[in-house]
């Protein structure tokens, strides 16, 4: 019986495999080698998220103000890359992109971007104050949203200099 119930279940699978490898985007050529078929990737649609995304973006804040930021973005070879100009100083670094579960929103993290102070989850008594670097921001509808400040459960400040919780740069 074990063995009837172990040959069914093994049939079973192969079955399954062969039912998921019918509707795959691989192919055999005729070399016996394995291609994978590409069919949503369009270098188009990657140069115009590059436009996109690329550019500079600022606050909207008046010159000389603590939190008075703009962020270039540009493109080369696929690699984006990011200089940060505020008030106090001037940062470069490169940028990479994350997809959102929010549908016209993506995900940005500026490498090698340091918080100014991290304490880590307050919630735990032996958190140890960290170097914390790369930031984390949000990118729509041409707009970059930084978190700058955060909460009594996970308390960070990326800019001392600024006082603003959220840091919003628009698009020129």
């Amino acid at each position: 019986m074990t063995r009837i119930l172990s040959t069914s279940v093994l049939i079973l699978n192969f079955v399954l495999f062969l039912v998921s490898c019918k509707d795959s985007n691989l192919q055999k050529d005729g070399n016996d080698q394995i291609t994978i078929e590409s069919k949503n990737l369009n270098v188009d649609q990657s140069k115009k998220a590059a436009e996109n995304i690329a550019g500079i973006y600022t606050s909207s804040t008046k010159a000389g103000d603590a939190c008075n930021f703009s962020i270039e973005i540009s493109e080369s070879a696929g690699t984006y890359k990011y200089i940060l100009k505020s008030t106090q100083e001037d940062k470069e670094g490169i940028l990479l992109l994350e997809n959102s579960d929010s549908e016209g929103e993506q995900n940005i993290l500026l490498e090698g971007l340091k918080y100014d102070s991290y304490e880590g989850d307050k919630s735990s008594k032996n958190t140890p104050s960290i170097e914390m670097s790369g930031v984390s921001a949000l990118l729509k509808d041409n707009s970059i949203t930084i978190q700058n400040t955060g909460n009594s459960m996970n308390s960070f400040t990326i800019f001392k200099d600024c006082d603003a919780k959220y840091i919003e740069l628009k698009k020129q």
